[in-house]
């Protein structure tokens, strides 16, 4: 609880190696986030060698999984980066169609947050000693 009388919980979203030839790698879905109302995601992102670019997707559904639904995607390169997203289920939202690892690069869905959340990687080329971290603060 914080200084305000507000709940969060840090959680590990799931942190993938990529190696080998393009692939997607899904991670577990965090449940029981009923009533969350902001996620704050840490992607640290660790480059090695060859490979064009992986794609983080932050997934949430509505469904209890059977639909998972983009609400971020940040695109790295062949540069190591850490990247900082703030999501709020409290945003006005325009209705958008739920896509599953096709959200445009570098933009995110406010409005829209389920009871549960999963980092999804997709990776391009053929990559060595690469990884990608996530972490996770809800509210």
């Amino acid at each position: 609880m914080d200084a305000a009388g507000n709940y969060s919980l840090m959680i590990g979203l799931n942190d993938f190696n990529i190696t080998g030839p393009s692939s997607t790698y899904t991670g577990d879905w965090l449940e029981g986030l009923y009533g969350m109302a902001s996620m704050s995601v840490l992607l640290d992102y660790r480059a090695g060698t060859g490979g064009t670019d992986v794609r983080a997707y932050i997934q949430t559904s509505l469904d209890g999984g059977a639909t998972a639904m983009d609400v971020a995607c940040a695109l790295f390169t062949t540069t190591p980066d850490r990247r900082v997203l703030n999501l709020s289920a409290n945003a006005p939202s325009a209705s958008f169609s739920a896509t599953d690892g096709t959200l445009a690069d570098d933009t995110q869905h406010d409005g829209v947050l389920g009871t549960m959340v999963r980092l999804k990687v997709v990776s391009t080329g053929t990559w060595v000693n690469t990884a990608l971290a996530g972490r996770v603060v809800v509210r």
